[in-house]
């Protein structure tokens, strides 16, 4: 018994040094530390979700900069996979200079539809990579709003 309370002060008292170690083993050996993770998670979990479900009632705002942020992180990945997917430059005059100006355009319309059908973008996206990018087409910012008023003056000449 007292050497547990020996070994408790101990820790207490070096509790940065051995931070610093657990930060230094879990750089050099990430598998390793990925494994006793999910060790200590099968052996926890109740635990663990009881902890992170007043961790998330203590600190709303910390929680929803952290999944904002995440979220937009996979957003940006999904939307850079298609990007690529679809081949990486406009597909009407070669553009390929800033992926921001990148729009992606379904080649017999119906994309409003789709939108509303899906009801996100990642879902847009993810219907993207199910098709294989068959019926899209990358277009930049110009030559999408060309298509579209072409499209519109079409219209008009038909009615």
């Amino acid at each position: 018994m007292e050497k547990v309370k020996r070994k408790r002060t101990w820790e207490k008292a070096h509790r940065e040094e051995l931070c610093l170690r657990a930060r230094q083993y879990r750089r050099e050996h990430p598998e390793k530390a990925r494994e006793q993770h999910r060790q200590y998670y099968l052996w926890h979990s109740e635990a663990v979700k009881e902890y992170m479900r007043r961790y998330r009632m203590a600190h709303p705002d910390k929680v929803k900069a952290t999944c904002a942020k995440s979220n937009a992180k996979y957003f940006y990945n999904m939307r850079q996979k298609a990007i690529s997917l679809l081949g990486g430059k406009c597909a009407m005059c070669g553009y390929d200079k800033d992926p921001r100006a990148f729009q992606i355009d379904h080649i017999n319309g119906g994309g409003n539809a789709e939108r509303r059908y899906f009801n996100s973008s990642t879902s847009c996206y993810k219907n993207i990579f199910a098709t294989e990018g068959k019926g899209y087409q990358l277009l930049c910012a110009n030559c999408n709003q060309i298509k579209e008023i072409e499209r519109r003056e079409l219209l008009r000449i038909i009615e």
